[in-house]
């Protein structure tokens, strides 16, 4: 599996990373144990971080369909928050932003990061809220 869910409890954030070269299976694996994560957890917040994404065959409808297929059936859906560390890969960087315009449309709490502390610290806004 090409990537790891981890539970920073201090921060009480769920962090999902990518690496290597990444399918559409991989993400929807990823997205369903992560979120298993968060219920488990109790967190609301999540940091996805690609920067160690190699190349990917997930396509854009796939990635497209993952707030529907997956978050949809959460109900505390516009509860969760989600800090993308982007990739500069294009394919891997077009995937982020399909992903990214899905979720923003439908009003979620999301946003895109070049670092890993900016990332952080946004997410900690929103631990209180």
């Amino acid at each position: 599996m090409p990537f790891r869910i981890s539970y920073l409890e201090d921060l009480n954030i769920v962090e999902l990373l990518y690496f290597g070269h990444v399918t559409s299976d991989d993400i929807y694996n990823a997205t369903r144990k992560s979120l298993e994560t968060q219920n488990k957890k109790n967190t609301k917040l999540t940091l996805v971080n690609t920067l160690e994404m190699t190349e990917t065959t997930a396509n854009i409808i796939d990635v497209h369909l993952i707030p529907e297929k997956f978050y949809k059936q959460s109900a505390d859906t516009r509860k969760k928050v989600i800090a993308i560390l982007e990739s500069n890969i294009p394919t891997i960087k077009l995937l982020i932003n399909d992903y990214f315009n899905s979720c923003y449309n439908r009003g979620w709490r999301i946003k895109k990061f070049k670092t890993r502390q900016d990332a952080l610290e946004w997410l900690l806004q929103f631990e209180s809220k």
